[in-house]
């Protein structure tokens, strides 16, 4: 009797083992409420866009600032307008891109991205170029490849590709005010000849609600006048500069 008693002791021990264990496991979707993925869902941004180049002479005396940049402002607005399944049996959504000036002006369809869901990544086909954006399950200090799934050399990538997530946090704006919004950093690489920072902001059944991202070019110029280089002063010689802000959006219950 006692060694019977043993056996179901062991067995309940190891049955209450395995259910522990399970209810451990992480689920494998679990941040899916960081991009509601539903056609008809929109969402409109801000954004600023400044474009550096070379239309400047070094000179040591003079200080420069952002103010060469080639600075525009308009607003961008995606909308899942369609879903297909693929060969594979993938779910694949349509990205509508729209963008217009200011609010006075009718919205002009810019052109169609992709996105899927494909062995627990959340992949975006931006521009014919498959990037990895999130990575499931989710939580702080994860990273991954954002290249995994990219056939197409990106010569702009520099030595960035391994993403993580890095904090939650809150985030405001003018139309927003949102707590432990997941903050994705997919670059921070900076040298004396170059500075490339991808930041990307999620928040729950909302989406993406931010985006900072800067790729520059440090200027190696020698002025032959005073023979003093521009080298180390941080001078832009060319890149980009963006920011993008949630101000609006709907989402299909």
């Amino acid at each position: 009797m006692k060694q019977f008693n043993k056996i179901i002791v062991l067995c309940s021990f190891s049955m209450f083992f395995y259910t522990c264990s399970k209810d451990l496991e992480p689920k494998l979707q679990e941040g899916l409420e960081y991009i509601p993925l539903q056609v008809g869902n929109y969402w409109v941004y801000n954004v600023t866009k400044k474009t550096f180049t070379s239309n400047y002479s070094f000179s040591p005396i003079i200080e420069y600032y952002e103010d060469y940049s080639d600075t525009s402002i308009y607003q961008l607005k995606e909308k899942i307008s369609d879903q297909f399944e693929s060969l594979s049996g993938e779910t694949t959504y349509s990205i509508e891109r729209y963008f217009r000036k200011n609010t006075t002006e009718e919205w002009s369809l810019d052109s169609v991205w992709q996105c899927k869901i494909k062995d627990n990544l959340f992949v975006r086909n931006e521009n014919n170029i498959n990037y990895v954006k999130l990575s499931f399950p989710v939580f702080l200090g994860k990273n991954w490849d954002v290249d995994a799934l990219n056939t197409i050399y990106r010569v702009d990538s520099g030595d960035c590709s391994l993403a993580n997530y890095k904090e939650e946090k809150s985030y405001q704006n003018s139309a927003l005010n949102l707590e432990n919004v997941l903050v994705v950093e997919y670059c921070m690489d900076t040298t004396a000849l170059k500075s490339f920072t991808e930041l990307e902001y999620y928040a729950q059944n909302i989406g993406l609600v931010y985006k900072k991202l800067h790729k520059f070019e440090y200027c190696q110029t020698t002025d032959t006048a005073t023979n003093i280089s521009c080298d180390g002063l941080n001078i832009i010689e060319s890149g980009i500069k963006l920011e993008l802000e949630l101000i609006e959006y709907h989402i299909e219950k």
